[in-house]
């Protein structure tokens, strides 16, 4: 009996840790936010340029990966991003707050 009471109690404890770990993280998802920008090539880095750049509300990002097909200058897109801690450094000690991407499409 005892056996079995304690089988019970580490399935149960089991089950209950692993529902824990399907929670989603709301903390993440609010760091999530949803914009129009404009990507546009600021020029190669090695010419003092910033490479590719996103325009939005008024403010200059610099996204860690930009996806090749959306590597044209002047297209408007909406996108999900989340704002970074790092910045990218370009020429002239110029820095540009970085995003990391998470969903983006044509407008």
């Amino acid at each position: 009996m005892k056996t079995t009471f304690i089988k019970l109690s580490v399935l149960v404890l089991l089950f209950t840790l692993m529902g824990a770990g399907c929670e989603k993280d709301e903390k993440f998802e609010k760091n999530v936010l949803s914009a129009e920008g404009l990507v546009f090539n600021s020029g190669e880095l090695s010419l003092d340029g910033c490479g590719w750049q996103i325009l939005i509300n008024d403010v200059i990002y610099s996204p860690v990966k930009l996806d090749v097909k959306f590597q044209k200058d002047d297209l408007k897109v909406n996108v999900e991003y989340r704002v970074l801690s790092t910045k990218k450094k370009c020429a002239f000690s110029t820095q540009y707050p970085q995003i990391e991407i998470i969903k983006i499409s044509n407008k």
